[in-house]
């Protein structure tokens, strides 16, 4: 529907979907999703190495429910 309404006003838009595009859209800015997540796997490991370095303990609830986002 927005790019529909874009097109029809004859606007440039930029979308975050490939669908977006296809609907005739102009283009699509689509954020790499693999990259996304090693990083931030990256900043978790360390921010848990800070952690431990400081001395600070993860409370076990944390890291129980981060034992259930991975599985």
């Amino acid at each position: 529907m927005i790019a529909d309404l874009a097109a029809r006003r004859r606007l440039p838009a930029m979308y975050p979907r490939r669908e977006h595009v296809e609907a005739s859209g102009l283009i699509a800015y689509i954020a790499d999703r693999r990259a996304l997540f090693h990083r931030l796997a990256v900043y978790v490991d360390n921010i848990l190495k800070t952690a431990t370095a400081l001395g600070l303990t993860i409370p076990p609830a944390l890291l129980l429910r981060a034992d259930q986002v991975i599985e």
